[in-house]
C-alpha cells in the first residue's frame, strides 16, 4: 500500500506541476500579441507621418505649379497691355492682373506655410524611424524569448505527460478513476498530506484513531471532511531538512 501511495503523490505532484506550467504557458501569447500590437502601433504612426509628408509635398507641388501658371498669366497680361486700342480694355486688364497677384500673394503664403509644414513632418517621419527602429531591435529579441519559452513550456509539458502516463499505467484502473473525480470535484487536488491530525487540504481535524491509521499507511484513506485522499506526512523532518 505504501507504494500505491507513493505513486499517488507522485502522480498528484506531477499534475500540480503540470497545473502551473500551463497556467505559465498560457499567458505568454497574450505577452506576444501585445509586443505585436505595439510594433503595429509604431509602423501605424510611422505610415501615417509617411503619408501626411507625401500629401504635403504634393499639395506643395500643386501650389508652385499654380504660382508658375500666375507668373505666365502676368508675363501675358502684360503683353497685351501694350496692343490695347482702348481705355476700357486697358482698366480691364489692369483688373486682371490684380486679380492675379492677389491669387498669388495668397499662393505664395500658403507655400510658405506649406514649407513648414513639410519640414515639421519630416522631422516626425525621422523621429518615428527612430523609435521605430530601436523598438523592432528590443522586438525582435523580446518575441524570440517569449516564443522559446512557449517551446520550453510545451517540451516540458510534453515530459510530464509522458511521466504522468507512466504512474497510470501502475496503478489499478478503479482507483485512477477515483483520483480523476475527486481532483475534478476538488479543484485539481486529489491527493493531499496530513500532519497533526489536520487536513492540508481543507485544514479540518481528522479523527485521531484515523490519524494513527494513516501512520501505518496500510491502507488509503480520506478525508471525512473534503473527500480527498490523504496520507501522512511528517513535516517536522521536511523543516529540519
Amino acid at each position: 500500500m505504501k507504494d500505491t501511495i507513493s505513486l499517488l503523490v507522485a502522480l498528484q505532484t506531477l499534475d500540480s506541476e503540470a497545473v502551473q506550467v500551463a497556467a505559465r504557458k498560457q499567458s505568454l501569447p497574450e505577452k506576444i500579441r501585445l509586443l505585436e500590437e505595439t510594433r503595429q502601433k509604431q509602423q501605424g504612426a510611422l505610415d501615417e507621418a509617411e503619408e501626411k509628408l507625401r500629401g504635403l509635398t504634393q499639395r506643395h507641388r500643386d501650389q508652385e505649379e499654380q504660382l508658375k501658371r500666375g507668373v505666365e498669366g502676368l508675363k501675358k497680361a502684360k503683353q497685351r497691355l501694350l496692343d490695347v486700342k482702348t481705355n476700357k480694355e486697358y482698366q480691364a486688364i489692369l483688373k486682371e492682373m490684380e486679380v492675379i497677384e492677389t491669387l498669388q500673394g495668397k499662393v505664395e503664403d500658403e507655400i510658405i506655410a506649406l514649407l513648414e509644414q513639410v519640414d515639421h513632418m519630416k522631422a516626425a517621419v525621422k523621429q518615428h524611424e527612430i523609435d521605430l527602429s530601436a523598438f523592432l531591435a528590443v522586438f525582435a529579441q523580446e518575441k524570440q524569448e517569449l516564443e522559446g519559452q512557449v517551446q520550453a513550456l510545451d517540451d516540458n509539458l510534453a515530459r510530464l505527460k509522458k511521466k504522468r502516463q507512466t504512474l497510470l499505467e501502475a496503478l489499478p484502473g478503479d482507483l485512477v478513476r477515483r483520483y480523476e473525480t475527486i481532483r475534478e470535484k476538488r479543484n485539481g487536488i486529489a491527493v493531499i498530506s496530513v500532519w497533526k491530525e489536520v487536513c492540508n487540504g481543507c485544514h479540518m481535524n481528522i479523527p485521531p484513531q484515523m490519524y494513527i491509521e494513516l501512520q501505518r499507511s496500510q491502507e488509503l484513506r480520506t478525508c471525512p471532511n473534503c473527500h480527498r485522499i490523504i496520507y501522512w506526512r511528517n513535516e517536522a523532518s521536511v523543516g529540519e531538512s
